[in-house]
């Protein structure tokens, strides 16, 4: 079962371009949904995303919604694992710990069955971008580009090296001068083009 996340502002339902979104845990609560998959009880994780307004320029908010059970099977398990708690079966805790946690949330579309409108759809949830880097060996431990990594990333991805020139205004060898955050978006951007 996926995690559904809806955008919303001023308490209408917002749409948001599918992508990878950087985004802050802003509160946890219990809910009951009727209808839903169980007994209907989840858990509603709020999250910030960041430099996303809605039309009015505030913040953007999204629930994240998961079945309240806690399995190593679960999606609420691996959520809250790429917001850093560290889980064991058996002992309890405190969910309430990713308030303030950065994450990357993976936003799709999906169709309402109840009245046909395209709403945003969590796909996945990752632990935040420069620590997922590092993970990938993309990030040396001084924050830098390991550049034999990134360059097999990009041809794991079939991202050519006259992709990543044309998004550097056509000269490769600028890359190496940019911000790290500015070369590992090419990665996201390239992806699938």
């Amino acid at each position: 079962m996926a995690l559904i996340m809806r955008a919303s502002a001023s308490g209408g339902l917002v749409h948001i371009r599918p992508g990878l979104y950087d985004a802050v845990v802003t509160g946890v609560r219990p809910d009951n949904l009727p209808g839903t998959f169980g007994t209907g009880d989840v858990i509603r994780i709020t999250c910030r995303l960041a430099d996303v307004v809605d039309e009015g320029g505030d913040p953007v908010h999204i629930d994240g919604i998961a079945n309240a059970k806690l399995t190593t099977m679960s999606k609420l398990w691996s959520w809250l694992e790429a917001l850093g708690l560290h889980l064991e079966t058996d002992f309890d805790v405190d969910i309430e710990q990713v308030v303030g946690k950065q994450c990357v949330l993976s936003v799709v579309d999906a169709i309402s069955k109840q009245d046909g409108t395209t709403y945003s759809k969590v796909d996945a949830i990752y632990a935040p971008r420069r620590q997922a880097m590092a993970a990938e060996g993309l990030l040396s431990p001084t924050g830098d580009i390991n550049w034999t990594a990134f360059y097999a990333e990009a041809q794991r991805r079939h991202i050519t090296k006259d992709m990543i020139a044309g998004a550097l205004g056509g000269d490769i060898n600028v890359i190496g001068t940019k911000d790290p955050n500015v070369v590992l978006q090419l990665l996201e951007d390239l992806r699938g083009i």
